[in-house]
């Protein structure tokens, strides 16, 4: 009922924008049609969709793959502040949805992100962090996987590499097309190193009592004084160099990267079925064929 609140106002407000995020299920690679790959381990592409509820310009698909990074709450902070980084410079105050996934969304690097572009942003004057109840986790995003997964079921365009992944959710049709943001290595940052660095993480609220992250239903973050100024006394503190993540690509477990060339001949085969399907449908013409060659800058 809050949820369908805050949007309404949202749509009658310039100001406010609500933003509704969650990471699709884990999106296997390559997606091969025989059952044989359901026994191996195969390569993980993940999918941060972001759905802004205040605007009709759809859901934007914050995509990546292992070999890049991870799927913890650095990752999916970082993908959360391109968002709001690429917000209009009116926006005053920004309101989250997500579940309570206390890895990915709950948890104290998220706080981290929110406090920091909170304090320096210029307009920016509120962020509500709400969590959706037990029982009641529905999101707009869901129906965005669902979409997306559908679509594959029915489809039998080959999944051969993760680029494969960025290009299919382009294609799924809805009411809008997903916009596909590919992540780099660079722009998942540590925020789990600001809070140890710069920021005081509190164990106990201004009661006395002790802060427990499974009891917290919403979280607000005011601009009350610019968090890159110096302080009075004692060091300076300076939150706005983020740090990386990552300094090279991650590396592939051995016994994955082994089932991953096991799979070579049946990718090879299926993308030639692919293709000599298509040379003989009437969309020929529109489509490009599949090339097998699994080498690619995907690392």
């Amino acid at each position: 009922m809050q949820k369908k609140e805050d949007k309404i106002n949202a749509l009658a407000s310039n100001n406010i924008r609500v933003l509704v995020f969650d990471l699709e299920q884990v999106l296997d690679t390559p997606a091969l049609s025989t059952n044989v790959s359901f026994y191996k381990r195969l390569l993980s592409t993940f999918n941060l969709t972001i759905r802004d509820c205040s605007e009709n310009e759809g859901t934007e698909c914050y995509m990546w793959h292992e070999a890049i990074g991870g799927r913890g709450s650095n990752e999916i902070a970082s993908c959360l502040y391109q968002k709001i980084l690429n917000l209009l410079n009116n926006v005053t105050h920004i309101i989250t949805y997500s579940d309570t996934c206390g890895g990915q969304n709950r948890n104290i690097n998220m706080a981290a992100l929110l406090s920091l572009v909170t304090a320096n942003s210029s307009t920016l004057h509120i962020i509500d962090q709400k969590f959706l109840l037990p029982g009641h986790t529905h999101l707009e995003c869901d129906v965005d996987h669902t979409k997306i997964e559908r679509a594959k079921k029915f489809s039998d365009i080959p999944i051969m590499i993760p680029r494969d992944w960025y290009q299919f959710v382009r294609t799924v049709k809805g009411k809008k097309p997903f916009k596909v943001i590919e992540m780099k290595q660079e722009q998942f940052f540590s925020f789990s190193n600001l809070v140890s660095t710069s920021l005081t993480k509190k164990t106990v609220d201004t009661d006395g009592n002790k802060v427990n992250w499974f009891h917290i239903r919403w979280i607000r973050y005011e601009k009350v004084y610019d968090l890159t100024q110096r302080p009075k006394r004692g060091r300076p503190k300076n939150i706005t160099a983020l740090t990386n993540c990552y300094k090279s690509p991650l590396p592939i477990n051995p016994q994955k990267k082994q089932d991953l060339l096991s799979l070579m001949p049946l990718i090879h085969e299926d993308c030639h079925s692919f293709n000599q399907n298509l040379k003989t449908s009437k969309d020929a013409a529109e489509m490009p064929l599949i090339n097998s060659d699994f080498s690619s800058d995907e690392g």
